[in-house]
This record gives structure tokens, C-alpha cells and sequence, in this order.
């Protein structure tokens, strides 16, 4: 696929069995997106981040390993040449879609829905046949495939992560807020480092300020008072 073809069309222009509910999920939008016509406006990333809590540091890695997975294929189907993958959507109903070519990826570039070719939408690729932009599902599936699997994975290994933290008998002490989730020390056993915690009771923010300390009894969290 060619840049300047796309130039010409701008310038015309909380538990494991939730976890398993949401690949459940997954693939049936997987399955219906392939199979009409209807633009899919948000990528997989963002069906769980508008859904789920996410610690910083696994929305990072699921960010940056979507970006793997479609290099990776880029580089493992290099025979077939170039694509095109759209990654997002704007507020101005312009999508942004990078180049990849043998691993390799170019800036982004910004097009017009009414550019795209039906079925295309976030988290597919694109293809130059004949001269045409096509969607190209076979390609389109098998990411999409990979991004779930990957989703999969690392939402269990999050929930693994923070059930490990959470020990009961110990107590935690409060460092900061950051959004809707905090960061605590476990004091009982102090390595120095601090934890995110997603899920933690909002009624306990009230009075939480740094060094509030809390015991983790009977799978909650419980005000320590001192």
C-alpha cells in the first residue's frame, strides 16, 4: 500500500470469572464486527479501560503490547507487503491509521470515515487491491485473535498481581490517590515499594490521607485506629 494513495484520499477530504465474562464478550463482538458492515469506533483496549480499572502498570503493557502484536505480523507477513492499521478514532470522526512494512511503522496519517472501506473500523487492517483500499479480514482476525488472547492473559495476571498484595492480617498504609484506584505500602511486611490498588473501598477515602493506615481482614480493607 502506498502513501500516496492515502494522501489523496485525505486531501479529497474484580474476579476471574468477570475476567472470563469479559473474553466471553470479546469474542462474540469479535464475531459480529467481522460479519456486517458496522464500523467498530473504539479498539479492544478501550472496551476493557471503559469497562475495568486497570493498574497504570498493566494498561501500559496492554498498550504496548497491541503495538507488538501488530508489528509482529507486519514482519511475519512481510510476502504479502504493506498495510494499513486503523488504531483510533478522533472526536472529529477521522480515524488515525499507521503504515506497517516489514516491522516496520510510519508516522500517523488521518482519514475521513466516509474513507474507510465498509466493515473497517478501529483495530483493523487495511490493504491496497487493484488500486482500492479493502478491508482485509483475514488479517483483520487474526490480530484481532492475538489482541484478545493477550487481553486474556494479562487481565488474570493483574488479578493474580493484586491478590498476592492483598494479605490478610497485614496492614497497609495510604501514600496518594490517583484517579478512581490508591497506592499503598504494606507496612507489616515494608520493602520500601508501594502497590495500586483498584479496588478499594470509596468510603474509606474519606478520611485517608498519607500514612492512614489500614488491616486487610476477611478480603476487605478496614480502617486501623490508632
Amino acid at each position: 500500500m502506498n502513501l500516496d494513495l492515502f494522501n489523496n484520499l485525505i486531501n479529497s477530504t474484580k474476579e476471574n470469572k468477570a475476567v472470563q465474562n469479559f473474553i466471553k464478550e470479546l469474542g462474540e463482538f469479535l464475531e459480529n464486527n467481522l460479519g456486517n458492515n458496522e464500523r467498530n469506533e473504539e479498539s479492544l483496549v478501550q472496551k476493557i479501560l471503559d469497562g475495568r480499572t486497570l493498574t497504570t502498570k498493566y494498561r501500559d503493557k496492554i498498550n504496548i503490547q497491541r503495538h507488538e502484536i501488530i508489528t509482529n505480523y507486519s514482519k511475519e507477513n512481510s510476502k504479502q507487503g504493506k498495510f494499513y492499521y486503523v488504531y483510533s478514532k478522533g472526536s472529529d470522526n477521522t480515524y488515525g491509521i499507521v503504515e506497517h512494512d516489514n516491522g516496520k511503522s510510519g508516522s500517523d496519517i488521518w482519514i475521513k470515515e466516509s474513507q474507510l472501506p465498509k466493515g473497517a473500523g478501529v483495530d483493523t487492517v487495511l490493504r491496497e487491491e487493484n488500486g482500492k483500499v479493502v478491508l482485509d479480514k483475514d488479517a483483520t482476525e487474526k490480530i484481532q485473535e492475538e489482541l484478545t488472547e493477550m487481553i486474556n492473559r494479562l487481565l488474570e495476571e493483574q488479578q493474580s498481581k493484586l491478590e498476592s498484595q492483598r494479605v490478610e492480617g497485614h496492614v497497609y498504609e495510604f501514600v496518594e490517590k490517583s484517579g478512581n484506584t490508591v497506592w499503598l505500602t504494606d507496612e507489616t511486611n515494608y520493602t520500601g515499594d508501594c502497590f495500586q490498588e483498584i479496588n478499594f473501598p470509596s468510603e474509606l477515602l474519606d478520611n485517608a490521607t498519607k500514612g492512614t493506615r489500614f488491616e486487610y481482614v476477611n478480603g476487605e480493607y478496614k480502617l486501623v485506629n490508632n
